[in-house]
């Protein structure tokens, strides 16, 4: 089918209120001249609402910049951005409805979630680690026998949890929360001995802890979890588009000064600095830049 069809194909269904999954997205961009932007509203650094009500955050930088590469090159000078606020549980449906045309979150790349939709190269690796109270005993996973040990079930932390419990032969009494928030006062009121989560999770917690000095990160890393930006599966001009800007980003040095911005000064708007610089497994990741995970690579991807 030539392109020219495509493009009418897409304009009917736009007209007609309606859009399949299988149209190209940058033509269905080009002719509505309006690109879908997903975001979250507290992923902090990758995603949340500055002072001023608007999504800012190192995801959303990078995804400001691939607008500004798509709107080059279908033509578009006028193309409008349209944020979406969309929750970590609801963005693989509002990539695969149509609803938004990238995700510009904290998303984890997970084995299931490569079914149906699609990761860009990785833009970070976190570590899934530890966080307990400084006045417990507790040095690794290993003394948790008996204890409870709360997690989220968002970026396939319980996932994660019950593989390395299941691994070391630790029989702890896992604990699910649905959101970071949720976790963090049941870890705080006592109702659990420890904290299971990427890094990630782990900078928004310790911005929702009150008293940040009663609680330690335990320093043992579990698992690496590639996060990436999200977008539709089966989409080659747009794999195409974003593989090639994240390459460039890279090699010119932009990503990781982004990185330096976003993860190792103090945040705008939060009262976190993260202080933590890329780390040497990131920067060799992007020295052979890919889209292609694989437990391989990253030790064990979640389900």
């Amino acid at each position: 089918m030539s392109r020219r069809i495509v493009s009418l194909a897409v304009a009917l269904f736009l007209c007609a209120g309606s859009w399949t999954v299988e149209a190209d997205t940058l033509d269905k961009v080009r002719v509505s001249k309006a690109l879908h932007l997903g975001h979250r509203s507290g992923s902090i650094p990758f995603s949340y609402l500055g002072n001023t009500g608007q999504p800012i955050g190192y995801a959303i930088d990078l995804c400001k910049h691939l607008a500004a590469a798509i709107a080059k090159e279908i033509r578009q000078p006028e193309m409008q951005i349209v944020w979406i606020p969309i929750g970590p549980n609801e963005r693989n449906s509002a990539l695969m409805d149509g609803l938004i045309d990238l995700d510009c979150g904290d998303s984890t790349v997970t084995a299931q979630s490569q079914k149906v939709i699609a990761f860009s190269i990785p833009i970070y690796l976190a570590g899934t680690r530890l966080l307990v109270p400084k006045a417990a005993s507790i040095a690794e996973i290993g003394t948790l026998s008996g204890m409870k040990v709360v997690t989220t079930t968002q970026s396939g932390n319980e996932a994660m949890l019950r593989h390395v419990l299941g691994q070391t032969g630790v029989t702890a009494d896992v604990v699910v929360a649905r959101t970071a928030k949720a976790a963090t006062e049941v870890l705080t009121t006592g109702q659990a001995q420890a904290l299971f989560a990427d890094d990630a999770t782990l900078f928004g917690i310790r911005n929702l802890t009150k008293d940040q000095a009663q609680f330690t990160t335990l320093p043992k890393t579990y698992s690496l979890r590639p996060k990436a930006l999200a977008y539709r599966k089966d989409d080659e001009r747009l794999r195409t588009l974003v593989t090639r800007e994240i390459k460039t980003l890279i090699a010119s040095g932009l990503i990781q000064r982004a990185h330096e911005q976003w993860f190792n000064s103090p945040l705008p708007d939060s009262v976190v600095d993260l202080k933590t610089p890329i780390s040497y497994l990131l920067r060799d990741t992007w020295k052979t830049p890919t889209d292609v995970y694989t437990d391989y690579a990253y030790g064990h991807l979640p389900d």
